[in-house]
This record gives C-alpha cells, sequence and structure tokens, in this order.
C-alpha cells in the first residue's frame, strides 16, 4: 500500500524509499521510488509521457501551495495549513505513482525489468527484510 523505507544495497545500505514487487512466490523486490521520483527521465524508456508526467503532477503539487500563500495572505492566515497538507501529500503519491509505473513496466516485459535493474532501481530484498 505505501512505499516502505528499506536498505538499498546500491548505495551502501542507505535507507532509501521503495515499493515492493512480489512476482512470484518468495521472492520480494523492491523498486526505489524515491530515485525514480528524482530521475523520471529513467520512466520515459517505459513511454515518453511518463517522466514529464511526473514533473507535472508536481507543478501541480507545488500550485496548492501558492495558493495557500495566496489565500493566507488574501483571506485567513490557517487556511496555509490544508494547503500545504496537499502539497506534501500530493508529493508523496507522486513518489508513490514513479514507483507504480515501475512496477506496471517490469511486469510488462523482462527488457523493462532488466532495464531497471541495470539503472539500480530495482534489487531483490532478503525474505527477513521483506517481511
Amino acid at each position: 500500500m505505501f512505499l516502505r523505507t528499506i536498505a538499498n544495497p546500491y548505495e551502501n545500505g542507505r535507507r532509501t524509499l521503495a515499493l515492493m514487487y512480489r512476482p512470484a512466490k518468495g521472492q520480494t523486490f523492491a523498486i526505489n521510488a524515491a530515485q525514480l521520483y528524482r530521475n523520471p527521465k529513467l520512466l520515459n524508456a517505459f513511454g515518453a509521457w511518463r517522466g514529464p508526467l511526473i514533473r507535472a503532477l508536481d507543478v501541480l503539487a507545488f500550485g496548492f501551495l501558492l495558493l495557500g500563500i495566496v489565500v493566507a495572505v488574501k483571506a485567513a492566515w490557517w487556511l496555509f495549513v490544508p494547503c500545504f497538507a496537499a502539497n506534501l501529500a500530493m508529493l508523496t503519491a507522486n513518489r508513490k505513482t514513479a514507483g507504480r509505473m515501475a512496477r506496471k513496466a517490469a511486469r510488462a516485459s523482462n527488457e523493462n525489468f532488466l532495464y531497471l535493474h541495470q539503472h539500480e532501481a530495482i534489487w531483490l530484498v532478503p525474505e527477513k527484510a521483506a517481511a
């Protein structure tokens, strides 16, 4: 459901936000949603519109923040709080969307799975860490 914080073996065990992916019983892979969010060009290999979509969703999220500032100045200061919360929620959802796009592509073909693996965006999670 949610992104999990898990150790990334490609970054010397540094914790990162990942989406768990279970293609077969007994195997669990982690998709580095934070990396895909930071570098949405990696998603363009699965469709030219995917990278720009992530950036467009970010613009929308920061639009909520700008709306909160304008409303706080014009109407009431406390209206900034729900707009800020909407901004944070949307940024979190954008990270998860990037991970879901990669998971869908990995399910679609082995070439996509290998592409993600070559770019260190997916890795096998040890059984004890997956539980």
